[in-house]
């Protein structure tokens, strides 16, 4: 599946990034299990959860599964989608800087043709000549503000400095006995009055194990 779908098709496949299916799943865990928890407080009933990894696996490719009927025989795509043309990373001004867009209407595809002055398709070889000497932030809010989805390649340097992440108070500075002082990540989303804040940093090696002992 995933493995099989990520990459370029004329080289070996490439296992995307992190445990997928280990991370996948226990969101779809939690949202049923807050759903059955409502549930049980509004009829009084209870609720038997049945949650495959597996299964969840499958049916977060459902557009892969939508776009390719039974007996379809596809491979990687690199950066392609088979809804969004183009869709794709793309070099622009610096080392090692990029921008990610994606055209999902006919009005998308004229926005990026005016703001990048192409005069004809907006494809790959194009767009990447036009970007490479542009920088990325500034185009960004350009193809942006003509409503195309667009936007710079972060780093986590880049995310260190991000507007969105600042105003949501993403990145907080914790203490650490070796590390020091350094910044750690909240959550994703807030629950009211939670402000999801971390508490501490992570223990040292066996920082706790003579805790345990002693407990025992």
């Amino acid at each position: 599946g995933y493995t099989h779908l990520t990459g370029w098709p004329d080289r070996a496949p490439v296992g995307p990034f992190g445990t997928i299916t280990d991370s996948l799943a226990p969101r779809f865990g939690a949202a049923a299990l807050a759903a059955a928890l409502i549930r049980r407080d509004r009829t009084g009933q209870v609720a038997d959860l049945d949650v495959s990894q597996v299964e969840t696996a499958v049916w977060s490719l459902r557009r892969w599964f939508e776009a390719n009927p039974p007996g379809t025989r596809t491979t990687a795509r690199g950066n392609g989608d088979v809804e969004a043309r183009p869709h794709g990373v793309y070099p622009t001004r610096g080392e090692d800087r990029w921008i990610a867009l994606a055209c999902w209407t006919d009005e998308q595809r004229r926005a990026v043709r005016t703001v990048l002055g192409l005069a004809g398709d907006p494809d790959d070889r194009a767009i990447a000549a036009c970007t490479r000497d542009r920088d990325a932030a500034e185009l960004a809010r350009q193809l942006q503000a003509a409503g195309v989805d667009a936007h710079p390649v972060h780093d986590f340097g880049d995310l260190h400095a991000d507007d969105q992440l600042a105003a949501r108070g993403h990145f907080v500075e914790v203490d650490h006995p070796v590390l020091g002082r350094h910044l750690a990540e909240r959550s994703g989303f807030r629950l009211e009055n939670r402000p999801g804040a971390v508490a501490r940093s992570g223990p040292t090696l066996g920082q706790h194990s003579g805790d345990l002992v002693r407990l025992h």
